[in-house]
C-alpha cells in the first residue's frame, strides 16, 4: 500500500489523520498526510459555525418572543443609559458631563 497510494513524505503511523483520493471509477486512487494545523483550523471553523448558528437561533427565539420594536427599544435605552448626557454641569473650571449611569454611581456611592 505504501509503494503507489501514499503520496505523503512522511512514513504512515497508527492514529494520523489522512485525506483519501477516490478516482473516476470510485476506486482508490491515492492516500496523503493532513496536517494537524489544517485539523485544528477546520475544528475551529466547526465551533464558530455552531456558536453563529446558535446565536442566530436566540436572536430569532428573542425576536419571536418579544417583537424586534421592544428589542429595539430595549437597545437604544441600554445605549442611551452608558453614552448619552444626562446631566451637564457649568462650573467655575469648566464643563462637566456625566452620562446617567454614573449619575447612578454618584448617588449610590453615598458620597455625592
Amino acid at each position: 500500500m505504501t509503494g503507489g497510494l501514499w503520496k505523503s513524505g512522511a512514513p504512515p503511523t497508527a492514529g494520523m489523520t489522512v485525506d483519501v483520493e477516490f478516482g473516476a471509477d470510485g476506486s482508490l486512487a491515492g492516500i496523503s498526510q493532513v496536517a494537524d494545523s489544517q485539523v485544528a483550523k477546520e475544528q475551529a471553523e466547526a465551533v464558530m459555525h455552531a456558536a453563529r448558528d446558535k446565536g442566530a437561533a436566540m436572536l430569532s427565539s428573542a425576536v419571536a418572543s418579544f417583537g424586534m420594536p421592544l428589542l429595539v427599544a430595549t437597545g437604544l435605552l441600554m445605549v442611551s443609559w452608558f453614552f448619552l448626557s444626562a446631566l451637564s454641569v457649568d462650573a467655575l473650571l469648566g464643563k462637566a458631563s456625566f452620562t446617567f449611569w454614573q449619575v447612578l454611581g454618584l448617588l449610590n456611592a453615598g458620597n455625592a
